[in-house]
């Protein structure tokens, strides 16, 4: 019936996979700034997982990024904090991140 959603998916799950990437971030240490299983990360940038709302909230904010970044392909919209955050080429620890950027926004912060 709504074929174009797994299309979606596959295209979300890229533009994860691209913006995790240029920022030098691995799947782990994504996975440790979200709280979501690395397995599951992977699924979503294969398109074999449907993200949710709060999934992509969850990603953006470990990645330092603006959740429309995630749903309307890479832009020059991404935050200086996730620019930074690629570090040269090596990524940063999740200690780093922390004393470079500060906490992860938590829900209900801006």
């Amino acid at each position: 019936m709504n074929s174009s959603v797994p299309d979606e998916m596959a295209e979300f799950g890229q533009r994860l996979r691209e913006l995790r990437t240029t920022l030098g971030i691995s799947q782990d240490d994504l996975s440790r700034r979200t709280g979501i299983h690395s397995t599951a990360i992977g699924r979503l940038e294969r398109g074999k997982r449907e993200p949710r709302l709060r999934t992509i909230l969850r990603v953006a904010k470990g990645l330092g990024i603006r959740p429309g970044a995630l749903l309307d392909g890479p832009s020059p919209d991404l935050s200086v904090g996730a620019m930074l955050a690629r570090h040269g080429e090596r990524e940063l620890t999740s200690e780093e991140f922390e004393r470079h950027f500060g906490h992860l926004p938590t829900d209900g912060e801006g």
